[in-house]
């Protein structure tokens, strides 16, 4: 135990050394460098804390072991003969056993304590230091960038003095142009330098009285912003409305009605729509700009609510030309929309006057229903355009109100298709009547056949030589007999297509 003891407490007493350094380097760059290095002393310090929990519980277990005399007298001698008891006199061991045992526990006790309070000291050494590094990092940040923004303002100063501002305000915008440009960087230094001000003086650090004196000094040279705030915020209100007038008074637009490409009228609305995101911004920034110099120079607030509320108006202005604006490219794009459908519907329709016209050649069934295919085909085509009309329809009474000129294209086309409607059944009507003259001159035929073939055995002048020749003659004629009877209803069936045909006007009635 002493010589763990012992090892703990030197290194406790080395590190309280290195930790009581006050070199906190001598610019950002080198206190960075010692901020890095103490850190890695927390990483031991955690490793030795439970080198200190250890130490404490074999204290413990020591004295509790010599409370109940367990501990052995070879234990005795090794303590009694170790550094911490070297100053002791020599003692006989069996005569005065209690009274070593006393001494023995308040010497381990005693010196457990001063470990435990010197790691604590060493603890409290290692967070001082961090703090102090920390502060010292913070505040050598601090006057770099006290010294930066003291060089810039003295250089804009520079400029200010150098130059007449009496003779025009175009001068002196000219001559704020470099710093109308840096002014928002660095303004949000700043604010960055007050939070570290702010921040040193809320933890004591040693620097916060050095701090506040230099932030105070850059302070009140940043005052040079209350001037150049004001002419910011008329400068900008001042473009936004000449951007804005310029934008409304363009003449410079295509008429949409020479815009002949429905993809050109389409880039058209996409750059309308972003001229609107430009001109919002312009209109939030000098908003945004007016409002913080308002606040801060009381004095010129209603000039710049009055340079703000021109703005607006010319923003309405502007957001009402461009709905206009937007309102025509749409109504033209309809309106081309609804003649490009239009004349491709038409081209169409065209096509299929071309094809409902032919009248093919029909010679036998197969071709017929081959035909009669290709003609439902053509059906169907028809039917899948009906969506297509009834979008130029709804698409009609949209644009009709803009342009009148476009009724008789409507009016075309509904004829048209139509046309094409009424060609199509007069095509069926013709197919179905060729098919029924087919079907009726192979009956015919058919029956024509029959009656030819049987009428061979009619027009026969034989009755037969013997009773055998005219039993089977007799026979013969029975048989067609019954023949006739069975073809009775076909002939009748026959009968009655012929009259229905001849009926309904077919063209080869005569």
């Amino acid at each position: 135990y002493f010589a763990d003891a012992e090892e703990c407490d030197s290194w406790i007493s080395e590190k309280l050394h290195l930790l009581s350094s006050l070199d906190c380097g001598s610019d950002e760059l080198t206190c960075e460098a010692l901020l890095r290095r103490h850190i890695t002393v927390q990483t031991e310090i955690s490793t030795n804390a439970s080198e200190v929990q250890r130490l404490r519980q074999e204290a413990d277990r020591i004295c509790s072991a010599v409370s109940n005399k367990k501990l052995s007298r070879t234990d005795q001698k090794t303590i009694l003969g170790s550094p911490m008891m070297s100053s002791q006199p020599s003692f006989n061991i069996s005569e005065e056993d209690s009274r070593i045992q006393t001494h023995m526990k308040a010497q381990i006790y005693d010196h457990q304590i001063q470990i435990e309070n010197s790691f604590s000291a060493l603890q409290r050494k290692y967070e001082d230091r961090r703090q102090r590094l920390q502060h010292s990092c913070m505040f050598f940040r601090f006057k770099n960038g006290c010294e930066e923004m003291e060089q810039w303002m003295r250089l804009k100063e520079r400029l200010i003095n150098e130059n007449d501002f009496g003779k025009d305000a175009d001068n002196v915008e000219k001559c704020f142009e470099g710093y109308i440009t840096d002014l928002a960087a660095h303004g949000l230094v700043i604010d960055q330098l007050k939070t570290l001000c702010e921040t040193l003086e809320s933890d004591n650090s040693e620097h916060a009285q050095t701090s506040r004196i230099l932030f105070d000094d850059v302070y009140r040279r940043e005052e040079l912003k209350g001037f150049t705030s004001v002419l910011i915020a008329h400068r900008i209100c001042d473009e936004s409305i000449n951007w804005l007038k310029e934008k409304c008074e363009r003449e410079d637009y295509v008429a949409v009605e020479d815009i002949k490409s429905l993809d050109t009228l389409r880039r058209k609305q996409e750059a309308i729509e972003r001229d609107l995101v430009p001109g919002e911004e312009r209109v939030k920034q000098a908003h945004v700009l007016a409002e913080n110099v308002a606040s801060l120079y009381p004095d010129q607030s209603d000039s710049i609510k009055t340079k703000i509320r021109v703005l607006d108006d010319q923003w309405e202005k502007y957001q009402i030309k461009v709905k206009e604006r937007k309102k025509n490219l749409e109504e033209e794009a309809g309106i081309q929309m609804f003649e490009t459908s239009v004349d491709s519907l038409m081209e169409w329709t065209n096509m299929m006057v071309r094809k409902l016209s032919m009248r093919e050649k029909i010679n036998d069934v197969e071709i017929a229903e081959n035909v009669a295919k290709d003609h439902r085909d053509l059906g169907d085509e028809i039917s899948t355009q009906d969506e297509r009309f009834q979008e130029i329809e709804h698409l009609h009474a949209t644009v009709a109100k803009k342009n009148t000129d476009i009724v008789p294209l409507l009016e075309e086309l509904r004829e048209a298709r139509e046309n094409v409607c009424n060609m199509w059944r007069e095509k069926q009507a013709w197919l179905q009547q060729s098919m029924d003259l087919l079907s009726f001159n192979r009956e015919a035929d058919q029956l024509n056949s029959m009656c030819i073939s049987q009428g061979t055995l009619l027009d026969s002048a034989e009755l037969g030589d013997t009773l055998s020749d005219v039993e089977i003659l007799l026979r013969h004629h029975d048989e067609f007999t019954e023949t006739l009877k069975a073809q009775e209803n076909r002939f009748k069936t026959f009968e009655l297509t012929s009259e229905a045909l001849i009926t309904s006007e077919h063209s080869e009635s005569e």
